[in-house]
């Protein structure tokens, strides 16, 4: 479910920033691009015209930021010439200029960004003055003798034992000691000009601080788990679970939600870099049952063919799912909403207490329901409606018994209209039906004294796209409108108003549920506990799979389209104004590649071309430039790799850097 920018001039203008932000800069970049003078004296204004000049692709940090080009800076003279230099090029004084000075802007505020967090730092400080000087760093880190390496080992052995925060310590405070050492030798080898010294220095460095990020994450896991125990005072917690349909996060599909936004992300953390695994509903929502990727719980699509509600789900997944594991360990279990798109049936998935699943996908009037093991059908009610009304009756009446609840609406609207906007409005009344019905929740628990004991999860099965790449509607794209989601997590021991940039996955939700409830993680599941707490900037490094099998059928064409007769195509309607939203050559695995200064992702198709795309999201947030043919052939190969370990990747192998 989403909203949409005002598409009819809204993607004209995203086409047009396109064609401004990511031209290719001259490499002549003295002269001035309006008025053609050559004149230097200012880095950022013109003289002769007074116009902010382009940014060139070589510019120096040091030069930038106006400091020494040496390794030990003066750290507060950083800060104050970053802040003041920002302040002086800030994209919003070029509010009311032409859109190539707006492009500029944003450029030369993403450059000097790069240039801060690059020399602010230690280690990224060190690699850019020896790239500066021809010294790289390879992956492979060769350099260093086994006998680091094998302290190392021994080193995160003892982190990955440690079961307390007294251990952690002891062990942070002996690594505090060797980075302080080797920062010493760093500046050492810098100022008598050693490259190849602080060249190895540099990469032992980068190991200490691995191990670093460990213990940090670690220590704050325990910190939380004993912020949990103490709250909850020796008794479990409860959970809700809200999934909606369809719901995007770069076309502001949360904004309509003022309510929603208001109980649960300013009460609790919003995760601004969530992912769908998958960007269609069957298989995604079969991953955020397991924790699972779609290639170990085998759902690949939306129809029994492709496992939605098959056989193998039923009798092999189904059982050992998370209200299943909830239910063993004690748990009353509520469910109400969609649950699989091929789900027409009388039978209660195991482990729910209590279940009101709809038959088949979204629907508004008209539904069929079955209301524990009898199936009903609705004319008159409206879905969401319905659905607020069992949650609340739950909530009046629920045992004393620990509890799941899982609300699952249907979002997107039927009705398509031809008039974009109208389709964007129709979005966006349906979500403030869902908006009632978490105000309607959240008011109920807090009634009833539940909502101290209480997380809440609100997120979305995958997002979607109005327009954008040249398709009409729909899902199913590699594309951060299709994968990209809102995620928030409201609950005991989470600090209101946080903000976590690190990069999850709904599969997370699984073993994050089970964790706070002191549930044993079952063998095979890929997610990890998501950091409900920790700083912003503490950016976790993360590679996460999205895989999608496309499909392929002449059953939904139309034969007023002038394709509707070739073969391997789907969605191709007339509502759609004939633009197909499928096809076999659809299928495709991307590594969605998130760390402190990368955000990136390299997608491989599964066609004839064997066609390649990639995107750094960090400069080219509408992934109109696709970089996969000019980057490195040593990175392609880098990222292919990671897909070959991803795709086959199970439980633990699934949270590896590759």
């Amino acid at each position: 479910m989403l909203m949409i920018t005002h598409f009819k001039r809204g993607l004209e203008k995203w086409l047009q920033m396109s064609t401004i932000q990511h031209r290719t800069i001259a490499a002549a970049v003295n002269r001035c691009w309006k008025c053609s003078s050559i004149e230097v004296s200012n880095m950022f204004f013109c003289a002769s015209c007074g116009t902010i000049r382009e940014t060139s692709k070589d510019q120096d940090f040091f030069e930038l930021l106006k400091i020494n080009k040496e390794f030990k800076i003066d750290a507060p003279t950083l800060v104050q010439n970053y802040r003041h230099i920002q302040s002086m090029i800030h994209p919003d004084k070029f509010a009311q200029k032409s859109e190539q000075e707006k492009a500029i802007a944003l450029e030369w505020s993403s450059l000097i960004n790069k240039a801060y967090r690059t020399l602010s730092k230690s280690i990224e400080r060190g690699k850019y003055l020896l790239a500066l000087s021809g010294v790289t760093i390879s992956e492979a880190n060769t350099s260093v003798d086994k006998e680091f390496l094998f302290h190392m080992m021994d080193m995160n052995e003892s982190v990955e034992d440690a079961q307390s925060t007294e251990q952690l310590q002891r062990l942070a405070a002996q690594l505090s000691e060797d980075v302080a050492d080797l920062n010493s030798k760093l500046v050492q080898r810098f100022e008598s000009n050693d490259m190849d010294g602080a060249k190895e220095t540099i990469i032992r460095l980068k190991y200490l601080l691995n191990v670093e990020a460990t213990i940090k994450e670690k220590l704050l896991q325990l910190d939380l788990k004993s912020a949990l125990v103490k709250n909850a005072a020796n008794s479990g917690y409860n959970f809700v679970m809200i999934l909606t349909d369809d719901q995007d996060i770069m076309l502001h599909g949360v904004t309509p939600m003022v309510k929603t936004l208001g109980h649960i992300a300013n009460e609790g953390i919003t995760f601004t870099n969530a992912f769908t695994t998958s960007p269609i509903c069957c298989p995604s929502r079969s991953s955020i049952l397991t924790g699972k990727y779609a290639h170990n719980h085998k759902t690949t699509n939306n129809s029994l063919t492709g496992g939605c509600y098959g056989p193998y789900w039923q009798k092999t997944i189904e059982p050992v799912a998370l209200p299943a594991l909830l239910s063993n360990a004690g748990y009353d279990t509520f469910f109400a909403g969609k649950y699989l798109n091929e789900y027409f049936s009388e039978a209660i998935p195991p482990g729910w207490s209590q279940w009101f699943g709809l038959h088949g996908n979204s629907r508004y009037h008209n539904f069929t329901i079955t209301e524990n093991g009898k199936q009903a059908f609705y004319s008159d009610e409206y879905f969401t409606d319905y659905l607020n009304s069992k949650a609340i009756d739950y909530l009046q009446n629920v045992s004393e018994k620990h509890w799941l609840l899982t609300m699952e609406p249907a979002t997107l609207p039927l009705e398509l209209l031809n008039e974009i906007d109208s389709i964007h409005r129709k979005r966006w009344q349906t979500l403030m039906a869902v908006d009632d019905m978490v105000h309607n929740i959240v008011t109920t628990l807090k009634e009833k004294k539940l909502l101290e004991n209480t997380f809440i999860f609100y997120t979305s099965d995958n997002g979607f796209h109005l327009g954008q790449f040249s398709q009409a509607y729909d899902k199913r794209q590699p594309y951060e409108t299709d994968i990209r989601v809102p995620l928030f997590v409201r609950g005991p021991a989470i600090t209101p108003k946080t903000v976590q940039d690190s990069a999850v996955a709904l599969i997370d939700i699984v073993p994050t549920i089970l964790q706070l409830a002191n549930v044993e993680f079952p063998s095979g599941v890929d997610g990890r506990p998501l950091p409900l707490n920790g700083d912003r900037n503490d950016v976790h490094e993360r590679q996460i799979l999205i895989e999608y099998w496309g499909e392929g059928t002449l059953e939904t064409h139309n034969p007023q389209c002038p394709w509707s007769a070739r073969d391997r195509l789907q969605l191709c309607t007339v509502d759609a104004a004939c633009h197909c939203q499928d096809a076999w050559n659809n299928t495709f695995n991307c590594v969605r590649h998130l760390a402190q200064d990368l955000n990136f992702i390299y997608c491989e198709f599964k066609d004839d071309q064997h066609f390649v795309e990639a995107y750094d999201i960090a400069k080219d947030l509408y992934q109109m430039d696709n970089i996969a043919y000019e980057i490195l052939p040593s990175i392609r190969a880098k990222y292919s790799l990671a897909l070959q370990n991803l795709t086959a990747c199970v439980g633990p192998t699934c949270n590896l850097i590759y």
